[in-house]
């Protein structure tokens, strides 16, 4: 049975099983007119049914990685870095948001849970040129410093987005608070066959070619990216502006009355 429309669209949002959601997740959300709906982990989560009635998924970051055994590593020694409930739970809406088109953003860990969802490898980077923002946790000014550069693929989705704000060979600066990733090795090995199938990149570091933003194929907005764009600033105000034009586009069609057959209109 569909869930009946609100007067207004619905993003589901993520939140941790380890660590309270920051509000910081929500307000861009709040002061765009758009509800929220807190979607928790849990084991054997009905994804089709937690996604029912939304109208935009985000996958936000969170003070933990994604378990090894996800991405073909060994398990590490630090199992207090993980959030294992939270990692089933991303990577069964991931794929139900996927086969339903529904717009979709996943930031930092967001978009390392779409690179498990379909079988990418992540690795371990060099901390000090990812990882650098990680110094300031809890100063959002100073976390949102530039760490480095990225450069947009030229016939992406989202190089049109952030065009206006690049230079002239299509590079921006952004921050850098994450520890794993995927390399340009890691996106070109076997392991990541299917999920190439799935997604394309968008954008990579110069200094190191780690990926750091895809968008999947064939989707309208099913885009993740590495750097933390929920903060306040230019590149907030383009990201999130796109999103939600897509997430009140799928509104509206979701909105829009079914169409009633008549019997004219009837097979004979």
């Amino acid at each position: 049975m569909a869930t009946p429309q609100t007067t207004k669209p619905i993003i589901g949002i993520l939140c941790n099983n380890t660590a309270p959601l920051c509000d910081r997740w929500l307000t861009p959300f709040k002061t765009r007119d758009i509800d929220v709906r807190i979607i928790k982990p849990r084991m054997n989560i009905n994804a089709a049914k937690a996604l029912d009635g939304l109208d935009g998924l985000l996958l936000p970051g969170g003070d933990s990685n994604i378990h090894p055994s996800f991405v073909g590593r060994d398990p590490n020694p630090s199992p207090d870095d993980h959030d294992i409930i939270r990692d089933f739970t991303a990577i069964a809406l991931i794929r139900e948001a996927h086969a339903r088109n529904l717009p979709t953003l996943g930031i930092c860990r967001g978009m390392q849970e779409m690179v498990a969802a379909y079988g990418g490898a992540l690795q371990k980077l060099d901390s000090d040129i990812h990882a650098s923002g990680y110094d300031h946790r809890g100063d959002f000014v100073a976390m949102d410093q530039e760490v480095h550069k990225i450069t947009f693929q030229p016939n992406g989705q989202l190089f049109p987005i952030f065009k206006h704000l690049c230079d002239d060979q299509r590079r921006l600066g952004v921050n850098s608070i994450h520890y794993e990733g995927i390399t340009e090795e890691g996106w070109n090995s076997e392991q990541s066959t299917r999920l190439r199938d799935v997604f394309q990149t968008e954008a990579q570091c110069p200094d190191d070619k780690v990926i750091e933003a895809i968008s999947a194929i064939d989707r309208d907005f099913f885009i993740g990216v590495q750097a933390h764009f929920e903060f306040k600033g230019e590149l907030h105000e383009a990201l999130f502006g796109e999103f939600k034009r897509h997430i009140d586009g799928h509104h509206e069609k979701q909105s829009m009355p079914k169409t009633q057959a008549t019997p004219d209109a009837l097979p004979s």
